[in-house]
């Protein structure tokens, strides 16, 4: 990975663009350009297996954050939409140990304290998978929304700050606020989502070369 991002680091998201497709943005800069760039240096997410040997036993996803330079996320980092009836499962059995167990992250870090997207700096790009550890603390959430789940209770939500050593928690999906919670048991398809912990994703990138 390095190898296809090194050329690139210290310049911003921008300059890049410009380097590897020869088109200038002047203005209405993609929230996106993050992942259109990654996109064309590494591949999108299911093309990986193919387009890399590397990719090709494991389960990958890339992920663009801006971090300060200290590696602190500065926005969140979020998964898809939970489903409330996949929580019939204990999570020994359930697709999301199986996910979280497969899969590994490649996280694309743009230096961008102070700085609108497009003028962030390409620092790092790291490698993160989940431990054991990591695994049944991931766990611990998972089976506080089943109890929610089956007690019809929102306060057993895995809400930020739940319990020691928390990696995710339970965040709204777009605008709602709390009314997102009162609203968790409407469908099935809830505007809830998994968010990983800004401070457990510093520990990961601080923790890899």
């Amino acid at each position: 990975m390095k190898q296809q991002l090194g050329p690139y680091f210290g310049l911003t998201q921008l300059s890049i663009y410009e380097k590897i497709t020869g088109k200038i943005i002047t203005d209405n800069i993609p929230k996106n350009l993050g992942k259109m760039i990654s996109d064309i240096l590494i591949g999108k997410d299911d093309e990986l297996a193919e387009k890399h040997d590397l990719f090709s036993k494991t389960t990958y996803t890339i992920k663009n954050i801006p971090v300060d330079q200290s590696y602190n996320p500065l926005e969140r980092l979020t998964f898809r939409n939970i489903v409330f009836s996949e929580f019939d499962t204990p999570w020994e059995d359930s697709v999301w140990k199986d996910y979280f167990e497969e899969v590994s992250f490649i996280f694309i870090c743009y230096e961008g304290k102070g700085k609108k997207n497009g003028y962030r700096v390409l620092k790092d790009v790291k490698l993160v998978s989940f431990t054991d550890e990591d695994i049944e603390l991931l766990g611990k959430s998972y089976e506080m929304i089943r109890d929610a789940v089956r007690e019809k209770d929102i306060s057993r939500l895995p809400y930020p700050g739940s319990f020691e050593g928390q990696v995710h928690e339970i965040a709204p999906r777009g605008k709602g606020g709390d009314r997102t919670y009162q609203a968790f048991f409407e469908k099935d398809v809830t505007k809830t989502c998994f968010m990983l912990r800004k401070d457990f994703v510093k520990r990961k990138l601080q923790d890899k070369s």
